[in-house]
């Protein structure tokens, strides 16, 4: 019966994505919501944007947020950075071959990594000109993650790990353990052959940077396939495989789990949501036995579970004292993220996309592509407009600003009048990209606005019932 289960699930799953991945691939032509209709939804125009695209047979493949930039990928190749707060486009880079295999980039205070068939683009991230290219031998599984001071691959059936000569020379990465051979031949300036040598304190000396500044610190062999990327916290790369195994390295100790392998009783069906502070490190894992976990990392101790009942289709977004889960048939769930227990009354029934929030309120699509405006204390739709041309809707996970794209290249900002300053959906957030000019920050620092009466968060609603709370694990 389980099997059975599963093979349903997957059929059920497969199809949403089918359909899901063909609405995102209809080319549009959306006009921009009118003033009128912004003012009834209390929202305000920040920009609009046409970025570059090849006719109807291109499109936007990924855009991603960042603190100071918007960054948009199309399915030609063009890779385009967006100042979130003017909506400039500050740099565009064609890189590799049109058309071909991608995965959504990733980045760094100071790089974009980008994969294209079997290379490795690194782009400077302020100016959008190319860094360097690596050889990977092979598609990487999922897409690579970085941090300032590493980047992790996973090929095949290891995750790698490289570590970045700069932060080797100042001595702010592990250098223990063997250097291993590259997953690739790299040809001149690979990884391998990256010429640096140990001080008798155990950092680095770097003589002279080699053409692609990596040096590899070891590679970890896993016992299944990876479907979602891994999870870089403070403390640790945290990864689960297509059998629900955990694998929880230490970044401060290459190859050293922090905690004995657990096994899940299914394997994730989204990317991992996470959150972090000065002790711990969360990460919120929604699995194909339509279960919401949360997993303190640092001890493999299941803080608190919860199940949905239907297929879970999008990763959990993680705010500040709120996870928003959107499961097949039933809408979204908002969870209190210190023990799981909802704090809406009921789910949202029409909501099928979390946009972004405000403490006021979230915004989401409905399975038509509409923009709904939702109540963030109890969940209930307050009004909504018709968005549906607006095929590319992005999660926000960092601010309030809400973005909506079409494959003719429009993407549009929008955000409530009350909020003329970007407001942080949670504490933790990635560091902005470095400035070029020493004392001269690229994008100034956003600032939280004054609380209005009653502008209190969701979660602070004492009266919420037990009635529907999921079972708790220590």
């Amino acid at each position: 019966m389980r099997m059975l289960a599963i093979a349903l699930l997957t059929i059920v799953l497969t199809a949403a994505s089918a359909s899901a991945q063909a609405v995102r691939k209809t080319y549009t032509r959306p006009s921009v919501p009118p003033p009128e209709a912004l003012e009834r939804l209390n929202l305000q125009l920040d920009w609009q944007v046409y970025v570059p695209t090849d006719g109807r047979r291109d499109g936007l493949f990924d855009v991603q947020p960042a603190n100071g930039q918007v960054f948009v990928q199309t399915r030609a190749g063009l890779v385009v950075a967006i100042d979130k707060d003017t909506g400039m486009l500050r740099w565009r880079a064609q890189v590799g071959t049109p058309y071909a295999a991608m995965l959504p980039l990733s980045f760094n205070s100071d790089s974009v990594f980008v994969v294209n068939t079997t290379t490795l683009y690194a782009l400077d991230r302020a100016t959008g000109q190319q860094r360097w290219k690596m050889p990977l031998g092979s598609i990487p599984r999922t897409t690579p993650l970085a941090d300032d001071d590493r980047l992790h691959l996973v090929i095949g059936d290891r995750i790698v790990v490289y570590e970045f000569i700069k932060a080797l020379a100042k001595g702010t990465a592990s250098t223990k353990g063997e250097r291993l051979p590259a997953p690739a031949a790299a040809g001149k300036g690979s990884a391998a052959a990256a010429p640096a040598a140990a001080s008798s304190k155990g950092s680095l000396v770097v003589s002279e940077l080699p053409e692609i500044p990596l040096i590899l610190a070891f590679d970890y062999p896993l016992h299944g396939r990876l479907e979602q990327p891994p999870l870089i916290t403070p403390r640790a790369v945290f990864a689960i495989d297509d059998a629900g195994r955990t694998y929880s390295l230490s970044t401060k100790h290459d190859r050293k789990e922090i905690f004995e392998s657990l096994t899940l009783n299914a394997p994730p069906v989204t990317a991992l949501g996470s959150y972090s502070d000065a002790t711990t490190d969360t990460v919120y894992v929604a699995t194909q036995d339509f279960v919401v976990r949360a997993l303190d990392i640092n001890n493999g101790q299941i803080l608190w579970r919860f199940t949905s009942g239907t297929p879970i289709l999008d990763k959990p977004v993680v705010a500040e004292n709120e996870v928003f889960v959107t499961a097949l048939g039933v809408g979204m769930y908002c969870l209190n993220r210190q023990d799981g227990r909802p704090v809406w009354p009921q789910p949202s029934r029409q909501a099928m996309g979390f946009l972004a929030a405000n403490n006021k309120f979230v915004y989401a699509v409905d399975r038509s592509g509409r923009l709904l405006v939702l109540d963030r204390f109890r969940g209930t739709v307050l009004s909504g407009f018709d968005t549906h041309d607006f095929v590319v809707a992005v999660t926000n996970e960092l601010t309030d600003r809400i973005y909506l794209g079409a494959n003719n290249g429009l993407i549009i900002s929008l955000h409530d009048r009350d909020y003329p300053t970007p407001l942080p959906l949670r504490k933790v957030q990635e560091s902005l990209p470095k400035p070029k000019q020493p004392g001269k920050p690229s994008v100034p620092p956003a600032e939280k606005p004054k609380e209005k009466e009653g502008d209190k968060p969701a979660e602070k609603d004492a009266d919420k019932k037990d009635a529907d709370a999921p079972e708790k694990k220590g």
